[in-house]
């Protein structure tokens, strides 16, 4: 029996996605909301719309021809969701999978509490299987810096998470704005929280509650460390975006200082991960040179 809850969409965003995987996305977030939204990034695959709407019944696609980004997408979602008159909205990836109680749970700690924005469940790195566990979240502390968290009995107030599997207030849209779009893709979702921090409200995390999710293309071992392997293109955004944030002014010191180290370590372990080190490392300083520059959006 589906647990129907009312006033709550799903956004999901695709791209190239596995179908056998996004219909267990679907399948597991339908039991928790009352109506499935998903803009597809220009895939190609022609069959998208049959396979997922043969998923569910309560699904709409939007398509693209072009790959917006992430940003834009997840932009044009909310949008639609608020005006359909959706009170909140769960935002989600292509490969999340959600428990039963998902959103009744998360739900809850909006009640009373009108500067929460955003409630965040914890997550599991499949790509870890059995050794995939809860991370625990950054939290801002009173030094002035981020640091990760690892309680797990409790609700508490966090720095920043991943956007899927966020609860998020839609009504408080218009006065934290949208998704930085020129970011396209990375960090997108640190920086709406660290927006979200800055102006007063509050992301909450519930680590109880927490969801499967595929970091990356795969984890593996780097000097004692588990370190995400990305696409050389994923990790261009990944160096540019830490590095313009990081030497711009609208984000917390600690928010910045904790970019720097990122983009150290990125840059570094992406290399050593690397099959073709020339081509990556040619990648990492146009990623440099860009991100010192601003210029920011799609690479063509």
């Amino acid at each position: 029996m589906k647990n129907f809850v009312n006033n709550t969409c799903g956004l999901i965003v695709t791209y190239q996605p596995d179908f056998a995987v996004l219909r267990a996305t679907i399948s597991s977030l339908a039991l928790n909301v009352d109506e499935i939204l998903i803009y597809d990034n220009a895939s190609n695959t022609a069959d998208m719309s049959m396979q997922v709407l043969d998923a569910m019944d309560n699904v709409t696609v939007f398509y693209s021809n072009e790959n917006i980004g992430i940003a834009e997408a997840q932009n044009l979602l909310l949008t639609e969701a608020i005006s359909r008159g959706y009170k909140f909205a769960v935002m989600s990836d292509q490969d999340t999978v959600y428990p039963a109680q998902f959103v009744g749970t998360l739900i809850k700690y909006f009640d009373n509490a009108p500067k929460v924005a955003v409630v965040c469940p914890g997550w599991i790195d499949k790509n870890l299987g059995e050794a995939g566990k809860y991370t625990g979240q950054y939290v801002f502390k009173q030094c002035g810096v981020l640091k990760i968290d690892h309680r797990t009995d409790r609700a508490f107030k966090i720095a920043h998470a991943i956007s899927s599997g966020m609860v998020i207030k839609l009504g408080l849209i218009d006065k934290i704005g949208l998704m930085r779009g020129d970011l396209f893709i990375d960090w997108v979702d640190n920086e709406w929280c660290w927006r979200i921090n800055s102006l007063g409200f509050t992301v909450l995390g519930v680590p109880s509650v927490k969801i499967e999710h595929t970091l990356g293309d795969k984890t593996v071992s780097i000097l004692g460390r588990n370190f995400v392997v990305r696409s050389s293109n994923r990790n261009y955004y990944i160096v540019r975006n830490a590095l313009a944030l990081m030497l711009s002014k609208s984000i917390p010191l600690a928010a910045r200082i904790y970019l720097m180290k990122k983009v150290l370590h990125h840059s570094i372990f992406c290399l050593l991960a690397s099959e073709n080190k020339k081509s990556d490392l040619i990648v990492v300083i146009k990623a440099f040179w860009h991100g010192i520059n601003g210029r920011l959006g799609q690479i063509r």
